[in-house]
């Protein structure tokens, strides 16, 4: 598996939009996309380190929701370890 960025512009006003970035699973055999997952994070650099993390660490895909849960409910301990 190989775990990727994603960057979505979302509307949430007439106005007003804002830009997210998700996480993205790819079957590094065949390209597929295997799974997607949009607007998780506001930063860029969160996402990337995300991603870094779980293809470093070879994240198994069943682990990929909680995994993501676990970075953005204690950001200051996923981030700054």
């Amino acid at each position: 598996m190989l775990y990727k960025v994603t960057e979505k512009t979302f509307q949430f006003s007439s106005t007003e939009e804002y830009t997210a970035y998700g996480i993205q699973v790819i079957d590094d055999n065949t390209g597929d996309v295997l799974c997607t997952v949009h607007d998780v994070f506001l930063e860029k650099e969160q996402a990337e380190k995300c991603v870094h993390m779980f293809n470093m660490g070879s994240l198994d895909t069943i682990h990929l929701y909680e995994a993501i849960e676990n970075a953005i409910s204690d950001p200051d301990f996923f981030f700054n370890n």
